[in-house]
């Protein structure tokens, strides 16, 4: 007898624990993610809105995702993505646009939402990105989700099931009628909508509903502990759209991981600022007694500390992710970032007489007020944290002004400049031993600053026509009190 050929698909979901939906109910749905499966699914966001949207009792969504030489269908069902009533997108980087472009080209579906028949599906995109700035995409998409979606996407599907129609206008005009959503053809580009902020965490988890080998995390489960910084660092356009840090519970946290034991005791600590949970040490020590092995995505500098580390080090902690983000005090504090070199220093010493293996960095350049003597100080605070014997991954990002922030004015460094200043720091730190250092693309991080600040008008240009050229300089937007920037839809007050 021959062998059974499986599809790519089928080899992914032959891997994959966890969440499984019901399949027979009366409205279909596919969330897809504009990058490959190992991105989609290392999403906490997206995995946790493909668990929400199945508990909703109408509703079975499928997952898509993009792959080279594949087609762009629902895991599960193998159906086209055209032939869902609603297509949702969860997009956390701007340059995923061209994605969904690609993805809704391969499945014949218009590009323009003025130009698709009412027997098309609805179009829902979400995510970071989007709550940034939907105007680049307010002519394809539908719909779009402001802030948070947990609590609205149910909403926007009750509308459509009591409509019983598939794009046409009345179901638009009533989802439109929903907090925290943005419909281009109800709204217009003038309007304004609040981002939506989910108040208790704990209604909604966010973790690994689906374990598989084949993402960031590694059979490992991992849970969002909160959202939200504090910090208001100027650069940073998430903590500035949700500037209060909110907690789920001691309770929830380790409940979600016991229930979980039973498919792996791998576990991941997602948020920027877990070490700041009220009851952190409490977690650790029970995660400890249940013989865990588990790690904390990022660190802020000055909680670390021995007695923390000593923890973190017992449940398999091997590295440490840490941001400066500038090499001097001058420029870090500029950017509200507010701890010294010395303090950087003494943490990283810290790290290494406990045995933490290695620290990733992360560091930008071309931020305003940026000087040649901020470069070459960069190369010294790395080459003083490599004195220490420990590994230290340095990566190096060009500075992108971001809506919603107090840099969203500002003009991008100059291609040139920004070369210049990446390869004198790969020359200065070739010959530093422990030191691995990374750098984005300056065309890419061009390309994204673009799409970030762009208009309805721009978006049209770049995704719909095809008609793109990349800038040699995105200068400065132009202060004006009568000016209305294309991100001003979004309300984050």
């Amino acid at each position: 007898m021959a062998k059974k050929k499986f599809s790519w698909a089928d080899r992914q979901l032959s891997v994959e624990k966890g969440f499984v939906p019901l399949m027979n109910k009366p409205l279909s749905m596919v969330l897809c993610y504009p990058n490959s499966y190992y991105v989609a699914m290392s999403s906490l966001g997206f995995q946790s809105m493909y668990f929400h949207i199945n508990t909703h009792p109408s509703v079975f969504c499928d997952r898509a995702v993009v792959e080279d030489n594949q087609p762009v269908l629902g895991l599960m069902t193998k159906k086209p993505i055209g032939n869902f009533d609603i297509i949702a997108l969860s997009v956390s980087y701007e340059l995923d646009y061209f994605n969904i472009v690609k993805m809704l080209k391969k499945a014949g579906i218009n590009l323009y939402r003025v130009q698709r028949a009412s027997s098309d599906p609805l179009i829902i995109i979400g995510g970071i990105a989007i709550t940034i700035n939907p105007a680049p995409l307010s002519r394809l998409a539908d719909v779009f989700v402001i802030g948070d979606g947990e609590e609205v996407i149910n909403k926007i599907i009750d509308n459509y099931i009591e409509r019983k129609t598939r794009s046409g206008d009345d179901v638009i005009e009533k989802i439109a009628a929903v907090d925290g959503v943005y419909c281009p053809s109800v709204h217009g580009e003038k309007s304004r909508i609040k981002r939506q902020v989910v108040a208790d965490l704990d209604k909604y988890p966010s973790q690994s509903f689906v374990i598989t080998k084949n993402t960031d995390f590694s059979d490992k489960f991992v849970i969002e502990f909160q959202r939200g910084c504090g910090r208001r660092c100027k650069f940073c356009a998430a903590d500035h759209i949700y500037p209060r840090p909110r907690f789920r519970s001691k309770d929830h946290i380790l409940e979600q991981i016991e229930k979980n034991l039973k498919i792996t005791k791998k576990v991941g600590l997602m948020g920027v600022a877990v070490m700041s949970h009220p009851h952190i040490n409490e977690i650790l020590n029970q995660l400890i007694d249940w013989g865990v092995k588990s790690s904390v995505s990022s660190l802020r500098i000055e909680s670390i500390n021995k007695e923390i580390l000593c923890r973190l080090k017992e449940l398999g902690q091997k590295s440490v992710t840490l941001a400066p983000e500038t090499g001097t005090d001058r420029l870090r504090f500029s950017i509200n970032k507010r701890f010294t070199n010395e303090l950087l220093l003494e943490k990283t010493h810290i790290c290494a007489t406990l045995g933490i293996r290695e620290i990733k960095l992360y560091f930008m350049v071309g931020l305003p007020g940026e000087t040649e003597n901020d470069i070459t100080a960069l190369y010294e605070l790395i080459k003083e944290c490599a004195k220490f014997k420990i590994v230290i991954k340095a990566a190096v990002n060009p500075f992108i002004p971001k809506p919603h922030t107090p840099f969203q004015l500002e003009a991008m460094d100059f291609k040139k400049s920004l070369k210049y200043k990446i390869n004198l720091l790969k020359k200065l730190l070739r010959t530093i031993p422990c030191v691995n250092l990374s750098f984005s693309s300056i065309k890419e991080a061009y390309l994204e600053g673009l799409i970030c600040r762009a208009d309805a008008q721009t978006g049209e240009n770049i995704f719909l026509k095809g008609g793109f050229v990349n800038p040699l300089r995105l200068p400065e937007y132009k202060q004006d009190e009568k000016l209305c920037f294309p991100w001003d839809i979004v309300d984050i007050t």
